[in-house]
């Protein structure tokens, strides 16, 4: 599965597939443009795997997608409760504001988020989003304020959940990146480099 967009100066793509014995994945991704004025993202991984993670996940795909231009913090208690009976997820949302070129961001559980930036030796993690313990749908611990990071032309979001083992940023030579990217990898449960690349750039590289 592949999928790319552009919401006002930010472009984006995700990329994912299920394991090779399932037909479905408990994995799902969610981009929302917020009037215009923000993009909201968010990566969810259902426990487990097949059809009862998928249920979970696409029933946190709904309620975040219902009520996207809610704070982050609202969105995952709202996902808790409306995922409970459920397997439960771990999720990581980000949402950038476009004129304070900001990237507020806060997750549940293993999903992770990195900011990657250009450096002189070609590319470094500036800031890692804050994760804390927990299944959302069963027990979460209380939610802090989110974390907010200033963001820059260039810039790079990858989220990736634990079906990608490894993953990386680097191109030879570096792309000319002109605007915040946001990428989503996810692939099976072996190690591997996902698929993970700035849209425009060409095929997704899987190493």
């Amino acid at each position: 599965m592949r999928d790319s967009g552009r919401f006002g100066p930010i472009e984006w793509a995700r990329a994912g597939r299920p394991l090779p014995s399932e037909y479905t994945s408990g994995d799902r991704g969610i981009a929302i443009d917020i009037d215009g004025e923000a993009a909201l993202f968010a990566l969810v991984d259902g426990l487990g795997h097949g059809p009862p993670a998928a249920e979970a996940a696409l029933r946190a795909v709904d309620t975040v997608t219902a009520a996207g231009a809610e704070p982050i913090e609202v969105l995952i208690q709202l996902c808790h409760r409306a995922l409970e009976g459920t397997r439960g997820v771990a999720m990581t949302l980000a949402r950038i504001d476009f004129a304070a070129n900001t990237l507020t961001w806060t997750g549940v559980g293993n999903v992770t988020a990195h900011l990657v930036a250009k450096a002189p030796t070609g590319t470094e993690v500036r800031s890692s989003a804050r994760l804390a313990g927990g299944i959302v749908g069963y027990r979460i611990p209380e939610i802090r304020p989110a974390q907010v990071v200033s963001i820059r032309p260039g810039d790079l979001l990858v989220m990736r959940t634990d079906g990608t083992n490894t993953w990386t940023t680097s191109t030879s030579p570096p792309p000319p990146w002109p605007s915040p990217k946001v990428c989503w990898a996810r692939t099976p449960r072996r190690p591997t480099t996902p698929w993970c690349w700035p849209p425009g750039t060409g095929e997704p590289r899987h190493e």
